[in-house]
């Protein structure tokens, strides 16, 4: 038996279950979960500025009340992410998640429209892929997952003359302007504002401005960002998102920033990094090959073309 309810962003205990949850799963399944700082960036981000941390996210506890599912959806997007214990993979609960993910995403739709949702799931993760093959929903290859040793020596970051890294990100109006430009400039289809931006910084309980790395062109321009996350239980950085504006691409700002925020991981004491690219960005795979990284697995989008119930 497993018990609903909405994710309290503002309750710690919730953040903690919630953890302890991942961690769990990382420690069976090292390749198959994604890092605690996503799951904030996800959260605690919202692309719509609709407060989706208030009411688009949902637990699930059995009954011990121990956290074992979490899933949260963009209506927006027309897309849902999940999570579940490792104990629960290939239980009923992933059947209940994605009914009610799918009753949400459907709900206020025009009588005949048509729509479609999308799901991420790890390669190895058998159970989930071939419960979303029986519900009739579609997989294709979107992402690929990096992973880079921290132990070993890393390289210098050098950035060119004149640009310097910030020491730590502000939530001021002028370094937020700066930020936003950049990453709306690297990501183009983004509705990223200063004010979701600055509401991101405040709200999310484990951002850290000094890992939102930024690299500043001598006229101040922000011109690259690797924001980064770190978990002290497991010594694991994380890259997401990362980007630099497109007339600065191809310079080596970008690597600097990588390197400095590998630098700056392995201060606090990580052990190890991950990062996440398009699949059929051969470039971008490559940007990070060069940056150390090597190729560990690949994830999958599943969609599905759904009616009003």
């Amino acid at each position: 038996m497993f018990y609903q309810r909405l994710f309290r962003p503002d309750d710690p205990d919730d953040l903690l279950r919630v953890r302890a949850m991942i961690h769990a799963g990382v420690r069976a399944y090292p390749h198959s979960y994604f890092h605690v700082g996503v799951l904030q960036w996800w959260v605690y981000y919202d692309p719509t500025d609709e407060d989706i941390a208030h009411c688009n996210v949902y637990v699930w506890e059995d009954a011990h009340g121990d956290i074992v599912g979490l899933l949260f959806y963009v209506r927006h997007y027309l897309e849902f992410e999940m999570i579940v214990h490792p104990r629960a993979r290939g239980s009923c609960l992933e059947s209940e998640m994605i009914a009610f993910a799918e009753a949400q995403l459907c709900c206020g739709v025009h009588h005949d429209a048509l729509h479609f949702e999308a799901i991420c799931v790890f390669l190895d993760d058998i159970y989930r892929r071939a419960l979303l093959d029986r519900l009739g929903y579609m997989g294709e290859p979107t992402l690929t997952r990096l992973w880079i040793d921290l132990t070993q020596p890393l390289p210098t970051p050098v950035l060119p003359k004149g640009f310097a890294f910030l020491p730590a990100m502000r939530d001021d109006a002028a370094y937020l302007e700066q930020r936003v430009g950049a990453h709306v400039n690297a990501f183009t289809r983004s509705l990223m504002t200063p004010h979701m931006y600055a509401q991101f910084m405040r709200s999310a309980p484990l951002y850290d401005p000094a890992l939102d790395v930024v690299a500043v062109a001598p006229d101040g321009t922000f011109a690259a960002f690797a924001l980064t996350w770190y978990d002290d239980a497991l010594q694991w950085g994380e890259f997401e998102p990362v980007g630099t504006r497109q007339a600065y691409q191809r310079q080596g700002i970008g690597r600097a920033v990588m390197l400095e925020g590998l630098r700056r991981l392995k201060a606090r004491g990580a052990t190890h990094a991950h990062v996440a690219c398009h699949a059929e960005h051969l470039g971008t795979r490559a940007f990070y090959r060069a940056c150390g990284f090597r190729e560990v697995t690949t994830v999958y989008s599943y969609k599905k073309e759904l009616a009003r119930r």
